[in-house]
């Protein structure tokens, strides 16, 4: 999943291990690290989605669209700004 992700740009991960119990409570069956994905190029939702239909209804799951808006140069030149959007993925255990 993660090597479909970087395909469709600059791709990026963070675990959120906040939830993971100490040891002597950990439960092998139940997963405690949520996710969150960011992945910056010029995909659209649905190729992000396509992406994660293995996972629907296994685990919560938010993606949302995000975009920056191009900075202005500081001199002017005859090249254009480019435009960057992405999407922003959550994934935790249902």
């Amino acid at each position: 999943m993660f090597r479909e992700l970087a395909e469709l740009g600059e791709f990026s991960a963070s675990p959120n291990v906040q939830d993971v119990p100490g040891l002597d409570e950990l439960d092998p069956e139940e997963c405690n690290i949520s996710w969150d994905l960011k992945v910056i190029g010029d995909s659209t939702l649905d190729e992000v989605k396509e992406i994660f239909n293995w996972v629907e209804g296994d685990c919560e799951l938010d993606i949302q669209p995000i975009a920056t808006k191009p900075k202005k140069p500081a001199v002017a030149k005859k090249s254009r700004a480019s435009t960057c959007a992405g999407i922003y993925c959550h994934c935790a255990n249902a």
